[in-house]
């Protein structure tokens, strides 16, 4: 194992979840409200790719679920701890934005009572029905990753992973190739790539070598690396793969080493509460920034008001829901399974 590096907990990979979600947020509250509502005046922030923050929690959970399956004795034992660390914070979230904007009003983000509860299910998309807030997409691509990791482990075929994965990631880049768009392809091919998460299992991929290299160091490490970074590249060009290079080199460098800025109070408490702080955002971030301007508040007062109670809300939700929650039902499911 690298040096200093505590494979049971990286207080850095806190560190990066804060990263990922500040620029998620601020992202979608400067230049995506901008592109669909419009900020009064002339508001000067502007944070293009907010989605490369996305990217980086998708690395993160590429390491820490196979840091978990390693951990838990069956695939039963995933699948319930999996559970209970997003299904409840989901689920009141999912309340919070639902009210939240069939009260204030939210236009093009509003969904019925029926998609409402089929969000529930955290893969609503996939049953045909809309998110009620956009950020939760990549919510479904975790799903299916779990599932995925969860049926090759399940089958014993733990030490063949790297390579069914490489191998997915190497069939997606050859997809990439065919001459014509990827929306061109059949529906089944299209269903098939959403149910294995292909599209960004060269992100899940990354953050799963990336675990393998803090437990031994071998030769074939580095080429996956690399190998992973070709989707990018073929499928959004150079700056793409540029940004989602420099965003693999700093956190292969924070699993392998200690990385202290990464360690500061501010990126670990936004890190701690960077699931429901993700979740909230969004449309209810929308709804207050708006509000604010309809009583005529300048950009910076309402942005900071927003800022202020979606982050309490986050606070709330995570310290009496997620976190509390997550660690009563493991204790009830640890001590039932020993009964």
């Amino acid at each position: 194992m690298p040096r200093g590096i505590n494979q049971k907990r990286l207080p850095q990979i806190d560190g990066l979840r804060g990263i990922a979600a500040l620029w998620v947020v601020l992202y979608h509250w400067t230049t995506r409200y901008h592109e669909l509502f419009i900020h009064t005046d002339s508001f000067w922030l502007r944070l293009p790719d907010g989605r490369h923050g996305v990217h980086l929690f998708f690395m993160i959970s590429g390491f820490v679920i196979l840091m978990t399956l390693d951990k838990v004795h069956s695939i039963a034992d995933f699948a319930f701890f999996r559970f209970v660390r997003l299904y409840p914070t989901l689920w009141i979230c999912a309340l919070l934005t639902f009210l939240t904007v069939f009260i204030f009003g939210l236009p093009g983000r509003e969904v019925g009572l029926k998609s409402a509860l089929m969000n529930v299910t955290m893969i609503p998309y996939f049953l045909g029905f809309k998110f009620i807030d956009p950020v939760y997409w990549s919510l479904e691509v975790e799903f299916f990753f779990y599932l995925v990791m969860g049926l090759i482990v399940g089958s014993g075929l733990r030490r063949y992973l790297v390579a069914i994965l490489t191998t997915l990631v190497i069939v997606n880049i050859g997809l990439l190739c065919l001459p014509g768009p990827v929306t061109d392809l059949p529906r089944l091919v299209k269903a098939l790539r959403l149910l294995l998460s292909m599209r960004y299992l060269n992100l899940f991929l990354f953050g799963v070598v990336c675990y393998e290299m803090t437990r031994a160091k071998r030769s074939w490490q580095f080429p996956v690396l690399g190998v992973c970074l070709l989707t990018p590249l073929l499928e959004h060009g150079i700056l793409h793969f540029v940004i989602v290079s420099s965003l693999g080199f700093i956190f292969w460098l924070a699993t392998q080493r200690e990385v202290a800025i990464l360690r500061i109070r501010v990126l670990l408490f936004l890190g701690f509460v960077s699931y429901p702080l993700y979740m909230l955002h969004q449309n209810i971030g929308f709804v207050i920034i708006r509000q604010g301007y309809a009583y005529g508040l300048a950009p910076s007062v309402s942005l900071f008001i927003t800022a202020t109670i979606v982050m309490l809300l986050a606070v709330a939700v995570s310290y009496t829901i997620e976190h509390p929650a997550n660690q009563s039902l493991r204790n009830w499911y640890l001590k039932r399974r020993a009964v």
